[in-house]
């Protein structure tokens, strides 16, 4: 069986069409804002035992971080949702690339 875990995660970058919430709570002060959230995946073995973790907006820019070792890509995808916002500098960082 295939695992694959989607997360939408908050970003502040242009992912050329990102997914929208409107009415999010303000995080400088009272009201709502709109906030641009991004897919956060894990997904699993994408074939001959590459992993793959991936970050993607609602069109085609997105991230890869691709690796041979589960644990490693598990960790990965971790660390990113564990990030208050999702940050394509960030990702760069970390050792993700463009998809």
């Amino acid at each position: 069986m295939k695992m694959r875990i989607e997360v939408l995660k908050p970003t502040n970058d242009d992912w050329c069409g990102s997914h929208i919430v409107q009415d999010w709570p303000s995080s400088t002060g009272p009201g709502t804002v709109e906030q641009m959230f991004v897919s956060v995946v894990f997904n699993g073995m994408v074939g001959d035992g590459t992993w793959r973790a991936c970050v993607w907006g609602t069109d085609d820019c997105g991230m890869e971080y691709d690796c041979d070792n589960q644990l490693e890509c598990w960790n990965k995808f971790v660390q990113v949702i564990g990030m208050d916002y999702v940050d394509m500098e960030e990702l760069t960082n970390i050792g993700f690339v463009g998809a």
